[in-house]
This record gives structure tokens, C-alpha cells and sequence, in this order.
């Protein structure tokens, strides 16, 4: 480079001076580290400096001579990288990401991710996100590509081998997500000692399991003995179930008809009057045992709503299963995908699937004039009702046979039972995820019926109903609460009337499924 001399100050003696040698052509001195040599006259010791001006004290007549050597350094992180000054440059490289993104779990296309979007991970390779990373370098032949990562979850990576031809890191499928930021990082190194860098920053996020729940009353799990019972209750209402006797003056039609009602003793038919312990409960368990459902693994090809290859959840087996109706008595269905620090969620948490029914009842009294088959179900006040706070999100589910039903449970189990009378409580059950739970969500469901719980369309669990339904009823009843019901002939003293629609009463019961 070209030197130059500057006389800074002039000594007092005159023979004294303080020059300075300076580059000729300035270089941001924060990227540069410079070292000088000084030559002075002979009969003088040999200087040095650094810096971008050097000093010499000229106090000897003679010839001065001043030379550097300069080097840059530039921050490629990680780590710094020294690189010399004529051949060798510092530079960076961009990052290309692709994910296939898994809100769809049949998806296989990919699609480009900018700098901090985030990409969710799932519990199973049907619900994770595929990661992709490359580079393609840019000046010239790569002697080693190697590849880093930092973050939520780093250490459970491996990285990909090192070498000239690593241009890509396939990480594959997000599985067991820690949600958080993370950065990845490349550096190429080239054969003339020159480097770039790269970094990725982006966000891990949780895409929970798709979970189902599908309510249905277990006929198998509905217990019917007849000790004890009237022998004209058993000609009513047989063991071997409907058909069910319907001739007059008092058959099984007219007694349910007259249960509805509020009366306890139907037609004044000795043999169910007065409706005693026994003969209410095998009434009670006779309209819930032959009111059932078809176990759902029998209509669903397979057993449940997997595909047949067992890679992920089927949706028309879903939905076709939903669609039948009085195959259930509810259906709750919720997924998230959602991002987290330490404390919460760092915001709401994206909906990928939300679904909820209420399906018909089997009735069992079918052959009876002006009844239906199915009974439509009523949809409860919280039904599909999405809640969330800062660290959780939950959906319910619920409902309850039709009003005519729950009359005439509330005369068995309320009107015939004055010292102490219960009353039908809506079913229904909850799903909820929490933050730091991950993937797995919290269940919640009600003693009756029985649940069945998919993951992404696989069978987890069974939560089996209670032997009695008699369990299922309560002295303060959600919705119902204490309001009676005074608009039958013989009037209820709670459960208004079977309506299970309207909002909860302020005296009901707060039940499992719901806060």
C-alpha cells in the first residue's frame, strides 16, 4: 500500500520530531488488525506499532521507513474466522427451508418457509412437519459444509455428516416438539481458505394429536335382572327386549306415555304400582340396555378410524361413522397447533380440527303410536363451546336424550322416589390441551355412557360407563338445576321438564366435563 509521512508536532529543541505513518488508502479499521514495521537509521534500534497510524519519535537525522501487513477478520457465527487479505474473502449465504406442512396428515407437497416462520412438530410422522435445509454455494468448489443448530430441542438432533457435498439437511419429521426459537447454521469453507456463512431462524411449534371421543351407551355393560321384579313388568317390558307388548288397556306404550307424564302409577296397573326399588331400576336399566348403541369398532372398517396402510387418521371413516347418527350419543373432535415459552402460550392456539355432535337415541319403544325412532338428541347449552386461558384450550362437548326421555327417567328415579329424588343430568365430555402437556390432551367425561378415545385415529383408551345408570342422576342436575317442571299432569319438583337446551340454571351442579 501507499505510506505517507505526517509531521503531527514539532519538538522544542528542533531536532525532535513525532511523525506518523498512515495507510494511503483507509480501510474500516473495525474489520482490519494492522502491524508496522519502522525502519530507523541505522545507528538506531528497530520500532514497531499497531494500529491504524503508527508513531515514530524522530530524534536522529536519517531515513525513515515505515511497512504494515494487514489482515481481516470478520464474525461468521459460529465461530469467528480469520481470513487472509488477498485471496480469501468472508461472506453470507442464505438458507433455503421447506416444510410438508402436516395440518393436512395425506399432505406431501412442500412449501417454502421464510426467516422465523415457525414449523410444528407432532407426536407421530402423520401430524410432524418435514424440515428441510440447503445451501448452494457460490464461489466455487466447497472444501466442507458443515451444519449446527441452537435452541429448543438442538441437543436431540443429529447433525448431518460434514464434507464438500452436504448442501442439504434433511432433519424429516418434527417428532416430540419442545416448542421455542432455534437457529441453524451452515458454514462453507472453500479451497482458497475463503468462508460464508448462513444462518435460519425459526420457531418450533406444537401440532397436537388429532384426538376423537365418541360416546355410546354399552348395551353389553347395562346390567338386567329381573329378582324381584313384577311378573306383569316382565310381560311388559321382557328380558329378551322389544318387541315390546302393546295392547291395550295398559301396555308398555300407555305406562311410558304415563311415565312421561309424571305419573307413578300408569293406567293404575297393579303389577308397576307402586313403582318399587326393583321394578324402577330394571325400567330404568331396560330403556338404557335396549336404547344402546352398536359398538363402534363393528361399523368402523377396521376398528377404528386409522387407513388401512396404518399411516394416519382415514377422514371419510370418520365422517361417515359421524353421519349414521344413532351410532353415538356424542362426538367431540379437537386438534391444535399452537407455540409456547416457559410461562403460556405465546399466543392463541390455531384450530386444525374442531368438530362436535350429538346423535339420536335407539328407541326402544319404537312400535308405540306417536314415537320416533331415532329420538333426536338435544344439544346442551356448552355444546362445542372452545375456552382457553393462558396455559390451556378446551372444548366440550354434551347433550341429552330427548325431553320426553329425560320426563320419564325423572318420574322413575324423582316422582316415585319423594324422600329422596334424583334427577337426569346431560352428559358430556371435554378435551383439553395444555401448553407444557405437548402433544397429549387431558380427558374429561361424564360417568355415563361409556367414551371411546381415538389418537389421530387410533384407539387409545376405553372409558367404560358405570354399571347403573342411576349414577347419572343427581339432586342438582346440569343444566337442570332446581327448577321444577309443573306443565305435565303430574308435576316434577325439579328438572324442567326435560329441557336440556336452554342455558344451566344458576342452582345446577357444575359436572366433570365442564371448569
Amino acid at each position: 500500500d501507499t505510506l505517507r509521512f505526517e509531521a503531527r508536532d514539532v519538538v522544542d529543541t528542533g531536532a525532535t520530531k513525532k511523525l506518523d505513518c498512515v495507510p494511503g488508502v483507509q480501510i474500516p479499521p473495525a474489520l482490519i488488525t494492522y502491524t508496522w514495521t519502522i525502519v530507523p537509521p541505522p545507528q538506531l534500534t528497530p520500532t514497531s506499532g499497531a494500529g491504524p497510524v503508527a508513531t515514530i519519535v524522530a530524534s536522529v537525522p536519517g531515513n525513515y521507513a515505515c511497512t504494515f501487513g494487514a489482515s481481516a477478520i470478520r464474525e461468521c457465527e459460529p465461530p469467528s474466522i480469520d481470513v487472509g487479505p488477498v485471496t480469501a474473502s468472508t461472506s453470507g449465504i442464505a438458507i433455503s427451508a421447506r416444510v410438508i406442512d402436516q395440518d393436512d396428515p395425506t399432505n406431501s407437497a412442500w412449501k417454502s418457509v421464510g426467516a422465523g416462520d415457525p414449523v410444528y412438530g407432532g407426536s407421530e410422522n402423520s401430524t410432524a412437519d418435514n424440515l428441510t435445509l440447503s445451501v448452494a454455494p457460490e464461489l466455487g468448489a466447497a472444501n466442507n459444509i458443515a451444519w449446527s443448530v441452537t435452541g429448543s430441542g438442538s441437543a436431540g438432533w443429529a447433525l448431518p455428516p460434514s464434507g464438500p457435498s452436504a448442501t442439504i439437511w434433511d432433519l424429516g419429521d418434527l417428532l416430540a416438539p419442545q416448542p421455542g426459537p432455534v437457529e441453524f447454521d451452515v458454514v462453507i469453507t472453500y479451497t482458497d481458505g475463503g468462508k460464508q456463512c448462513g444462518k435460519f431462524a425459526s420457531e418450533i411449534g406444537v401440532r397436537t394429536d388429532d384426538v376423537i371421543l365418541v360416546g355410546w351407551i354399552d348395551p353389553n355393560n347395562v346390567p338386567l335382572n329381573a329378582t324381584g321384579v313384577s311378573s306383569g313388568l316382565l310381560t311388559l317390558l321382557p328380558l329378551g327386549g322389544p318387541p315390546v307388548v302393546i295392547t291395550p288397556p295398559c301396555s308398555a306404550c300407555e305406562v311410558v306415555l304415563a311415565l312421561a307424564s309424571g305419573d307413578t302409577n300408569p293406567c293404575n296397573f297393579p303389577v308397576t304400582s307402586p313403582l318399587n326399588d326393583r321394578n324402577r331400576e330394571y325400567f330404568l336399566h331396560w330403556m338404557f340396555k335396549y336404547g344402546g348403541n352398536i359398538d363402534p369398532a363393528l361399523l368402523i372398517p377396521g376398528g377404528d378410524f386409522r387407513n388401512a396402510a396404518d399411516t394416519h387418521i382415514d377422514e371419510t371413516e370418520v365422517q361417515n361413522f359421524v353421519l349414521q347418527g344413532t351410532t353415538l350419543k356424542l362426538y367431540n373432535r379437537l386438534q391444535v397447533k399452537y407455540l409456547a415459552d416457559a410461562v403460556g402460550f405465546q399466543s392463541n392456539p390455531v384450530l386444525v380440527q374442531s368438530q362436535f355432535a350429538v346423535g339420536g337415541t335407539v328407541n326402544p319403544f319404537a312400535a308405540c303410536p306417536l314415537t320416533l325412532n331415532p329420538d333426536p338428541g338435544q344439544i346442551g347449552p356448552n355444546n362445542g363451546k372452545l375456552m382457553q386461558t393462558a396455559k390451556s384450550i378446551w372444548q366440550v362437548n354434551e347433550g341429552s336424550p330427548d325431553s320426553s326421555a329425560v320426563l320419564t327417567f325423572n318420574t322413575l328415579m324423582g316422582n316415585a322416589v319423594p324422600s329422596a329424588p334424583l334427577f337426569w343430568e346431560s352428559i358430556g365430555s371435554r378435551i383439553r390441551f395444555r401448553y407444557d402437556d405437548r402433544t397429549e390432551p387431558s380427558i374429561s367425561v361424564q360417568v355415563y355412557p361409556t367414551y371411546e378415545e381415538y389418537h389421530n385415529g387410533k384407539k387409545v383408551a376405553r372409558h367404560p360407563q358405570q354399571l347403573d345408570p342411576q349414577n347419572n342422576f343427581f339432586q342438582f342436575p346440569y343444566p337442570f338445576g332446581l327448577v321444577p317442571c309443573t306443565g305435565i299432569p303430574f308435576p316434577h319438583q325439579q328438572g324442567r321438564c326435560g329441557d336440556a337446551v336452554s342455558p344451566e340454571d344458576v342452582t345446577a351442579r357444575v359436572p366433570t366435563f365442564l371448569p
